[in-house]
């Protein structure tokens, strides 16, 4: 999601002000950003986590999100104000693959409310997912970052019950000083975050960090 969508927007606009960094740029799962962040094969890994710390990683937020639900301009239920399993029961959907954490979540919820989860795209990223959404083939609930920045007039979004909570972070290795353009870049990554979202006509489902962005 990140490298289909915010980490192109940020790394352009970084290059206008500092157009002598070069950039090596890796497109992978989680656990392989976390390899090559422990590893010192990269200075930062962008991606989501839930806690501060994980083994030799630090993990700096930039940002909290609710799970929602986007749905193509003009469908029958953005007249909702908060969606729910119940009101989805039936109602075609795009979903992410089994590797995603949200998928479990989601299909937990469905079960729980006795509701019919009709998959009718399983996809490997959240960019594909909305893709599909905007091609009207059904609905989707996902985490809104940085999907719904990359949409921000394209979407309908409503709030899902029950929710989930992710946290978008810059990792970085525990205990070791970062390079002076690592640590600007960062700076600049979560300047990006907070204009995107001061930007977005719909952004009640997200919460930026500012504070915990000092690398």
């Amino acid at each position: 999601t990140f490298g289909g969508t915010f980490v192109p927007q940020v790394v352009a606009s970084f290059l206008k002000s500092y157009p002598e960094v070069q950039f090596s740029i890796e497109v992978t799962t989680d656990s392989n950003v976390q390899r090559l962040v422990a590893e010192k094969h990269s200075d930062l890994g962008l991606r989501f986590a839930k806690s501060s710390v994980e083994q030799d990683l630090e993990n700096l937020p930039i940002a909290k999100s609710r799970s929602v639900c986007i749905l193509p301009p003009g469908h029958p239920l953005e007249s909702a104000t908060v969606l729910s399993p119940k009101l989805l029961s039936g109602i075609p959907q795009a979903i992410t693959s089994g590797r995603f954490q949200s998928r479990t979540f989601i299909e937990k919820a469905f079960r729980d409310a006795n509701a019919e989860l009709n998959i009718v795209a399983e996809c490997g990223s959240f960019v594909l997912v909305a893709d599909f959404v905007l091609r009207k083939f059904g609905v989707a609930i996902i985490n809104p970052f940085p999907i719904t920045q990359a949409y921000p007039d394209q979407l309908t979004i409503r709030p899902f019950e029950p929710s989930f909570t992710r946290f978008s972070v810059i990792s970085r290795r525990r205990m070791e000083t970062l390079s002076n353009v690592a640590r600007t870049f960062g700076d600049f990554t979560r300047s990006q975050v907070v204009e995107s979202m001061c930007t977005t006509t719909n952004f009640d489902h997200l919460q930026t960090f500012e504070d915990h962005m000092a690398l």
